[in-house]
């Protein structure tokens, strides 16, 4: 099926492999030495602080939550010692670590992803797997999967799970939390990666039980199923739209929009006049 999880991603270009079927390049076109990823976002990545005029630092986190919601890719498991040497040898094809200019003394383990499967299971050069839902629909709110899904509920009301304080709930059985009890549960592990993420998913959640709860109320011969399945379908069909990245002293655009209110916790600009 279109978008599941666990599908392969979709290419607009046919992939160039060393082999032609699922060996990473080496070498250019002409035959040179490719450099290592270290030495290439050296070069690319600026290293100063160029603030924008008007745009806050939360566009690029809504940027990554947007990505985030349509893309997950994880590397295979069982290959953690990249940066052994012996260890890579055995494992050439799957292990990819990256070393600074050749010196082995500077090594950032680095596994290969996971391998997808073509559409009908078609024999074909190397494809990998999204582990999230393709389509915009929220799943690193409500997961993406069944079991994901259901552990997020609290199947009381249609409402999601949130700890005291109207936060999210510990993640308790996160093996990559560096500390116990210290990183939050929600339908994307990657909530934890930033303090600016873990915001959005967190208005999001409050969004959908304020939502769950005024549908209780109007509708109370609701069962808890219906009144989850609404509130989340009632969510945005457009996340946070352009024109709402920067904060106006003229409301009239809301009329004009016809936008939930769940968009308006979108402050992605400074308020300008």
């Amino acid at each position: 099926m279109w978008g599941v999880t666990g599908a392969a991603y979709l290419r607009l270009k046919e992939p160039e492999y060393e082999d032609g079927v699922g060996m990473p390049r080496t070498r250019s076109v002409r035959g040179h030495l490719l450099p290592d990823a270290l030495a290439v976002s050296s070069q690319l990545m600026w290293t100063h602080n160029d603030p924008h005029e008007h745009i806050t630092a939360m566009a690029a986190i809504w940027g990554q939550f947007v990505a985030n919601d349509i893309s997950y890719t994880l590397p295979l498991s069982g290959y953690e010692q990249c940066c052994d040497s012996m260890f890579r040898k055995e494992n050439a094809m799957e292990c990819n670590p990256i070393v600074a200019n050749g010196n082995e003394a500077i090594c950032q383990e680095y596994v290969r992803s996971a391998i997808g499967l073509k559409p009908g299971c078609a024999l074909g050069p190397r494809e990998q797997m999204n582990f999230a839902t393709a389509f915009l629909d929220a799943s690193a709110v409500y997961g993406s999967t069944p079991k994901s899904s259901e552990d997020l509920r609290l199947m009381k009301g249609g409402l999601l799970r949130l700890d005291a304080g109207r936060v999210l709930p510990i993640d308790r059985h996160n093996p990559n939390c560096r500390e116990k009890n210290a990183c939050l549960r929600s339908g994307d592990e990657r909530v934890n990666h930033n303090a600016g993420l873990a915001s959005l998913h967190t208005l999001f959640a409050r969004e959908h039980n304020r939502v769950a709860t005024i549908l209780s109320g109007v509708n109370p011969h609701w069962d808890e199923e219906t009144i989850y399945q609404v509130g989340l379908f009632l969510r945005p069909k457009n996340k946070c739209p352009e024109f709402l990245f920067c904060r106006r002293r003229d409301e009239s655009w809301r009329q004009k929009s016809n936008m939930s209110p769940i968009m308006n916790f979108c402050p992605l600009c400074s308020a300008r006049g």
